[in-house]
């Protein structure tokens, strides 16, 4: 028999540890999480059904717009940081703009 084989006694283990220590803030936090992925979901599909697929090309320019935002503000921050490195430095930079 390999060592690898199913019911093997490392898996036993890790089953028995893997009890739920979820508190109830991270369960709020799925649960509305799963609300608006929900809610997104909805909203494209009357979207798509209402416009047709040119809704799509608008999300790809609202992704592509974020991207870009995001991107610049990562390299701002990390320019910032380098220069002039802080401890909690969002709040340190945000005071300092």
């Amino acid at each position: 028999m390999s060592k690898c084989s199913p019911g093997a006694s490392g898996q036993a283990a890790s089953k028995d540890s893997n009890k739920g220590d979820l508190k109830w803030w991270q369960l709020s936090l799925i649960g509305v999480g799963c609300t608006f992925g929900t809610g997104y979901f909805l909203g494209s599909t009357i979207g798509i059904g209402i416009t047709g697929p040119s809704i799509v090309f608008s999300f790809i320019l609202a992704a592509i717009g974020t991207y870009i935002v995001f991107n610049v503000l990562a390299k701002i921050l990390a320019k910032m940081t380098a220069e002039d490195p802080q401890e909690g430095s969002i709040c340190y930079y945000a005071g300092k703009a």
